[in-house]
């Protein structure tokens, strides 16, 4: 039996359709199970569906744990400190200092780590866990993902990654918009996961209403109307709620970026905002926004590098912070990889085999626009970086039957995007605050997350190799503590599953 589907929207994003006047309906019940919500998601759970070693177990629930002899990769100035010891009681670094003068606990597990390397937990700043968070949990964890920012679920959804959690499998932190805020006019067939507003006053019973629930920011939809947007802006601030998400058509980058709108994803609206001919595009698809990704490719036409430079110049100063999501476009235009579609549910592998064998003409237009963009967008993030806009590493995985962008698999594409994000002009170093740093300020927890000092959450991942030298060695993980708990390799490796191929199940049924 497959699987419930949810539609996709070009290369992102929503799924169940939420009217405003639900909102108002069982208010107060629903904003007590947000508020339960809200306190499970913000911290991992302690059990998890595949039973860890018991040693592991022990190790991170009952006893301090201590790497000693381990290399720390300080990602705030890509320092290597050899011989460090850090040791870990219950989910806070306790003592971070040299192995000869470390003062470890006689009760401590203690991991040897010499010739290994610390980096703190990884961040994956843009999925949607949808109801897929049983397969997505586990394998970011044992990718070293230890935190996501889901950008789009239904309220259902959510519950149902509490429910998940609290049956007893451990999960990576999630910082979550619920439901996308969108205009009347959108594309799909109206089951999007968004709400659909009809007015100033629907936009804004949406955003006090989602305050309410406790939603850590509100994601913003590609065909907003402007009055709506800026709308939500200010009720936003009132709520005292971040903005983030698409740049709607109906607004510039630079005035999104002037409003306050906190994070850009997958470049919408920069190319537009960066062209001589800005306002002539925008007159000609105001009441007729077509595939989005096409209105860039004719902006691209009339890039200026001036216009470019000082729109760049306007997000640095602001700090708002660009989600490129290069791999979902990468994957696009990618052939399905067989090492990579095992870690994806048979069904999910059918959507992908289905979508790139039967829905040619829908692929071929889809890769006729992405194909000249992608070069061009691997040279915006260069620029962008260069003048110091802040890049966060986010990879836009999600499981959707419609449109389905292949090789997406949790945790994995988060690896796949900082080798991208390197491939674009960022170091090693950058690519690796992308994931961990960047983050932490971004969602203002760098007290708690983003580095490895006393006092942070204990969410670590050890690697084999240096990964300043080569970001590909981020995939080389040899163990991470997830909430202080330790997982070591052997229990990554049961974490992450396999699943028959397609094709096999398919002449199996034949």
């Amino acid at each position: 039996m497959r699987r419930p589907t949810i539609p996709l929207i070009y290369v992102t994003i929503m799924v169940v359709h939420i009217r405003v006047e639900q909102y108002a309906r069982g208010e107060q019940a629903i904003q007590s199970r947000f508020s339960k919500l809200k306190f499970l998601l913000f911290l991992p759970f302690i059990a998890f569906s595949i039973a860890p070693a018991a040693s592991a177990v022990e190790t991170a629930d009952q006893k301090p744990l201590a790497f000693t002899h381990v290399t720390i990769v300080d990602v705030v100035d890509g320092q290597l400190l050899p011989n460090m010891t850090v040791v870990i009681e219950r989910n806070r670094i306790v003592q971070v200092e040299q192995t000869d003068k470390a003062l470890v606990p006689k009760e401590s597990y203690v991991y040897q780590a010499e010739g290994k390397y610390l980096i703190p937990g990884l961040w994956d700043m843009h999925v949607h866990l949808l109801d897929d968070e049983k397969y997505a949990f586990p394998s970011l964890l044992a990718n070293g993902v230890t935190g996501v920012r889901d950008m789009g679920a239904s309220l259902s959804q959510m519950e149902g990654w509490v429910k998940t959690s609290s049956a007893g499998q451990l999960a990576p932190r999630v910082f979550f918009s619920g439901p996308a805020l969108d205009g009347p006019k959108t594309s799909g067939d109206g089951t999007l996961m968004q709400v659909n507003l009809k007015s100033e006053d629907e936009a804004k019973s949406a955003v006090q209403a989602l305050s309410q629930y406790g939603v850590d920011f509100l994601k913003i939809y590609t065909y907003l109307p402007r009055n709506m947007y800026v709308a939500i802006v200010d009720e936003a601030k009132k709520q005292g709620i971040p903005i983030a998400g698409h740049v709607p058509f109906s607004v510039s980058a630079r005035e999104a970026s002037e409003m306050g709108q906190r994070s850009i994803e997958h470049l919408y609206g920069i190319l537009i905002a960066s062209s001589k001919q800005e306002a002539l595009i925008r007159q000609k698809y105001q009441n007729d926004v077509p595939y989005i990704f096409s209105v860039d490719l004719e902006a691209a036409q009339s890039y200026d590098e001036q216009i470019a430079q000082e729109l760049f110049e306007t997000l640095a100063s602001n700090e708002t912070h660009v989600v490129p999501t290069l791999v979902t476009f990468h994957n696009l235009l990618s052939p399905m990889d067989p090492s990579r579609s095992q870690y994806a549910p048979t069904d999910v592998q059918q959507f992908w085999a289905d979508y790139q064998e039967k829905g040619t003409a829908n692929l071929e237009y889809s890769k006729s626009i992405i194909r000249p963009l992608y070069e061009r967008f691997l040279a915006l993030v260069a620029d962008l970086n260069q003048t110091g806009v802040p890049i966060m590493a986010g990879t836009d995985t999600l499981w959707s039957e419609m449109e389905p962008i292949p090789n997406q698999v949790f945790g994995f594409t988060l690896h796949d995007e900082l080798e991208l994000l390197v491939d674009a002009g960022l170091s090693p170093l950058e690519a690796l605050q992308a994931a961990t740093t960047t983050p932490a300020r971004f969602m203002e927890i760098a007290d708690s997350a983003g580095s490895i000092e006393e006092q942070k959450w204990a969410d670590l991942v050890l690697l084999d190799q240096n990964p300043l030298e080569d970001i590909v060695h981020t995939r080389l993980i040899e163990a991470v503590v997830v909430d202080g708990q330790l997982l070591d390799k052997s229990t990554l490796q049961t974490m992450v599953q396999t699943f028959p191929s397609h094709a096999a199940l398919s002449e199996t049924r034949e």
